[in-house]
C-alpha cells in the first residue's frame, strides 16, 4: 500500500528530467562556458 500511495502523490508533478535532445536546458545567465584543465598552469592545490 505505501507504493500505491507513494505513485499518487507524485503522479500530478512534473516529470524532474527534460527530453534532452529535443528540449535543451538554457545555460545561467553567469555560465563562464566548459572546465578546461591545463596541466602546465595547474599549481597542485
Amino acid at each position: 500500500m505505501a507504493m500505491l500511495r507513494e505513485i499518487w502523490r507524485n503522479f500530478p508533478r512534473k516529470p524532474a528530467t527534460l527530453k534532452y535532445p529535443f528540449e535543451r536546458l538554457e545555460p545561467a545567465e553567469r555560465f563562464r562556458g566548459k572546465q578546461h584543465f591545463d596541466p602546465n598552469l595547474c599549481v597542485g592545490c
